[in-house]
Formats: C-alpha cells, sequence, structure tokens
C-alpha cells in the first residue's frame, strides 16, 4: 500500500461559463483527517508551489493544493 502521507494527484470536473473542464490537485495527508487546509496559488502559479509545506504539515492535516483553471494540469 503506497504511503498515506504521500502527494497524491486528483481530478474533478468543473462547470464553468464554457462548459465543463478539468480541475486538477494534489493530496497530501489522511483523506480522513480531522482537518484539511487548502492551498490556492496566486494568478501566474500552480498548486505544487505548496509541495514543501504540504508535505511538512501533512503529519497533522490533510493538504489539497488545486491548480485553478487555465494552470499546471488543469484545463
Amino acid at each position: 500500500m503506497k504511503n498515506p502521507l504521500e502527494m497524491r494527484h486528483h481530478t474533478v470536473l468543473g462547470l464553468g461559463i464554457e462548459g465543463f473542464h478539468r480541475l486538477a490537485y494534489t493530496e497530501w495527508g489522511m483523506p480522513d483527517a480531522e482537518r484539511t487546509l487548502l492551498c490556492v496559488h496566486g494568478l501566474t502559479r500552480n498548486g505544487r508551489d505548496y509541495d514543501r509545506l504540504a508535505e511538512h504539515l501533512s503529519h497533522h492535516f490533510r493538504v489539497v493544493c488545486p491548480d485553478i483553471v487555465g494552470r499546471g494540469r488543469s484545463d
């Protein structure tokens, strides 16, 4: 079994003005953790900017780092 504290990549289907698009995010920590942190990047960046912080905090929180639409692995 993969270490539950390691990063995991996921996608969800989002709906915008122009139709459906794929929204990618990286998740760290236990999926059923009591608390979740959401780390959202700025205009020209992507969710992977938080890798070091998320890895460190994953021992205490579930950390979700999305790639906003048009950035990183998102459509």
